[in-house]
């Protein structure tokens, strides 16, 4: 007898084909396979998935969304087959996440685009059809080697990051797009803890429960008008030169911001808690500055015509340091706290004000500009 299902079977074996070549969504690996094997065979928006254990190798994503996901920072190891190049480079719009995994040793752990960024106008433009798209980072560790992240990204989310002991620097990125950092940790390295360079101007930049300890650079450095810049519930310890830096940024909120310790360069210059240049609006609420070995907080570069708005209209604590605007010092000699600039009312403590010049810097407290100079 004849099947009826036959006319069927003919006209469902094109898509049953078609279904047979379409690349898998998800890729497992093991300790000794190939990594960008499975790389290269996974759909775009798809995941490659290593058991535990330790892998060495180096990969590259380009032109699509992948997903390589550990079994966790203390179970899964990366170490590069080839030292001398990235463990991961993503380009070509290549971008996706990474979770659950240690990189040891890498010269650089993921890098974004052309190597090498100079976060200049030119290499910004010029580096951007190479970029590397999204990137997620979850549970990612990296131990010693030359630099954790660096290079052009679109829009980078990371959460539960931790650097240590790499050599160049812990992470530089050059976005065009949004950034955001939630609870990691940046420690120990050799330059700057944490590099975020907004040439393009069109992305928010979004710090919180960060911190940044005893790096051979400043903790934090931001540069370029990112709108906004929120610092939240973060500290910056034990850096050489300054803790955080903003230069030209268009508005920045400080927010729950500690920043304690900060040590000169190796060459004994600097050493400023939070270092401010040429940027507009600067907004600090609960601001501590302990022990820096120059100023607490520092103006630089200050535009009569294009003036610098620091509003400390918070809780400001000071502890044995100075407030400079581009060189002249003023504020607490030792340890005040009070509301913002009008510490102890300040105005008639000569404990708390060691003088104050007139520089082009417009600086406002709850609507109170800063206490005249206090004649001896």
């Amino acid at each position: 007898m004849r099947s009826h299902w036959l006319p069927f079977a003919v006209l469902l074996a094109p898509t049953l084909a078609a279904a047979q070549r379409m690349p898998p969504v998800e890729v497992r690996v093991a300790p000794g396979e190939s990594m960008q094997r499975a790389i290269d065979q996974v759909a775009s928006g798809g995941r490659v998935v290593l058991t535990a254990g330790t892998y060495r190798d180096n990969v590259r994503i380009a032109g699509k969304q992948v997903t390589i996901v550990g079994a966790g920072s203390r179970d899964t190891s990366w170490r590069p087959d080839d030292r001398g190049r990235p463990a991961v480079e993503l380009d070509d719009g290549g971008g996706g996440g990474l979770g659950g995994m240690t990189f040891i040793d890498a010269a650089i752990a993921v890098q974004g685009g052309p190597e090498d960024p100079d976060c200049t106008p030119d290499d910004v433009r010029r580096s951007s059809i190479r970029a590397a798209g999204d990137i997620t980072l979850s549970d990612v560790s990296v131990r010693g080697g030359g630099l954790a992240v660096s290079g052009h990204f679109r829009n980078v989310v990371a959460q539960g990051v931790e650097v240590s002991g790499t050599l160049g620097g812990g992470i530089y990125l050059v976005p065009s797009g949004n950034v955001t950092f939630l609870d990691s940790i940046v420690a120990d390295t050799g330059a700057v803890g944490l590099f975020v360079c907004n040439l393009s101007g069109t992305g928010t930049v979004a710090l919180v429960d960060d911190h940044w300890n005893q790096n051979g650079g400043p903790g934090l450095v931001v540069l370029g008008h990112a709108r906004p810049l929120l610092v939240l519930g973060s500290s910056a310890s034990e850096n050489r030169g300054a803790g955080v830096v903003l230069v030209d940024v268009g508005t920045a909120w400080l927010v729950e911001l500690t920043i304690s310790f900060t040590k000169t360069t190796a060459q004994g210059e600097w050493g400023d808690g939070l270092a401010i240049w040429s940027s507009d609006d600067v907004s600090a609420q609960d601001l501590s500055v302990f022990t820096s070995a120059r100023a607490g907080v520092s103006v630089f570069g200050c535009d009569p015509d294009d003036p610098t708005d620091l509003d400390l209209s918070g809780e400001l604590l000071l502890y044995n340091n100075a407030i400079s605007l581009d060189g002249e010092t003023w504020a607490p000699s030792g340890s005040c706290s009070g509301a913002g600039w009008d510490l102890h009312d300040s105005t008639s403590s000569k404990e708390c004000v060691v003088g104050y010049a007139t520089v082009p810097c417009k600086v406002l407290s709850s609507g109170l500009m800063p206490p005249a100079p206090i004649s001896d």
